[in-house]
């Protein structure tokens, strides 16, 4: 499993060597940790999960998942596995690679692209 690091050269290098083991998460059945692009890192316990859903077009996949306080959109290809991972509460931690890595994935392998986020905000009452 690669470890992508903070230095995109590096990882460039790292994934083209081990193209046959790239990764973008894992499972464990604790708490989910969600890394984005810029660096931010989100760590959820399974009691805060709401639901799941996911979304199929001709060629990409976008998983909703809702916790208590937040909500992200996966978008990428073989989200289906992500799904099934949720249902077992079982994905450890997940985080998008760059799209120009895609054709380094597996054909079978889950790839995400894009990861946004939502932060769920109470409504003050009238």
């Amino acid at each position: 499993m690669i470890k992508a690091s903070p230095i995109e050269s590096s990882a460039t290098e790292s994934l083209a060597a081990n193209s046959k083991t790239l990764e973008c998460w894992s499972r464990d059945p604790q708490v989910l940790r969600v890394e984005l692009s810029d660096g931010q890192c989100f760590i959820f316990p399974y009691t805060h999960f709401v639901f799941a859903s996911l979304e199929r077009t001709e060629d990409r996949e976008a998983l909703h998942i809702s916790f208590t306080t937040m909500t992200f959109e996966f978008t990428g290809v073989g989200c289906w596995q992500l799904l099934n991972a949720l249902q077992k509460m079982s994905m450890d931690w997940i985080r998008p690679f760059s799209n120009r890595y895609e054709k380094l994935a597996a054909a079978d392998a889950v790839f995400v692209g894009k990861i946004d986020v939502q932060e769920l905000r109470d409504e003050p009452v009238p």
